[in-house]
């Protein structure tokens, strides 16, 4: 029979055994948590990745929507208005619509211009810009009145001015005028261009600007022809015919 000494001893040993292995299992069991909540880190950060690219593709999308609503009720409420306006018959308003639809681009187009500071941003087309809408005329209006169709008649007529986008156009939205512009632009801000090739854009973009001016004429000839007696005063007040 053991003495009361080696029992003890033996008991003091098995704690000591029992206390090591649980150290041991301790630590080696901290690796392997750190381990695994690094790879769930891992494994969640391409999921928020897609969650929040789907999202901005999802909000780009509703604005890019709301944009083209806009800009069909302004159409639409600027068509109307004008019909009203002249009286026009079905008949003559077939006639008479392509040639203003023309005649707003074409004055865009002689007067395009880009907006300082801006990247593809230009006047003459009706970009967003700072938080409101530049109309075809310059006329800064906010999108909160332009989306009321029964607000007062100054603000239904602001919105009047062609195409609108949501941001910088792309290149292939881009009319000849507004590719010039831009590429003007470009040149400007590179202290390595050369002046020639500052003065050929320039150059460029005065011919597109003369040429716009002198189809735009052509194009008021044409719906002057157009007008019934008592029509024209209205279209001169309008901006359509000088």
């Amino acid at each position: 029979m053991r003495s009361p000494a080696l029992r003890r001893a033996a008991r003091f040993a098995a704690i000591v055994t029992v206390l090591m292995l649980l150290a041991g299992t301790a630590v080696h069991s901290q690796p392997q948590a750190r381990t695994s909540s690094r790879t769930q880190m891992m494994g969640s950060q391409p999921d928020a990745a897609r969650r929040m690219a789907e999202r901005h593709a999802r909000d780009t999308q509703e604005m890019q929507q709301n944009v083209e609503r806009m800009r069909q009720w302004a159409q639409e409420s600027r068509d109307r208005s004008i019909r009203q306006t002249l009286r026009a018959s079905d008949e003559q308003w077939q006639r008479i619509k392509p040639k203003l639809d023309r005649i707003e681009r074409l004055k865009a187009e002689a007067d395009v211009a880009a907006i300082p500071g801006s990247s593809g941003a230009f006047l003459g087309q009706g970009a967003m810009f700072g938080g409101g809408f530049v109309g075809g005329s310059g006329v800064v209006s906010n999108s909160a009145d332009i989306m009321d169709p029964n607000g007062p008649p100054r603000t239904r007529g602001a919105a009047w001015g062609g195409s609108w986008t949501l941001g910088p156009k792309s290149i292939l939205e881009m009319t000849e005028g507004e590719a010039l512009c831009r590429e003007l632009q470009q040149l400007l801000q590179n202290e390595n261009a050369s002046p020639a090739q500052v003065a050929e854009k320039v150059a460029a973009l005065r011919r597109v600007r003369a040429q716009a001016r002198e189809d735009l004429a052509q194009t008021r000839r044409e719906l002057q022809e157009l007008m019934l007696p008592g029509q024209e005063p209205a279209l001169v007040l309008m901006g359509y015919l000088d």
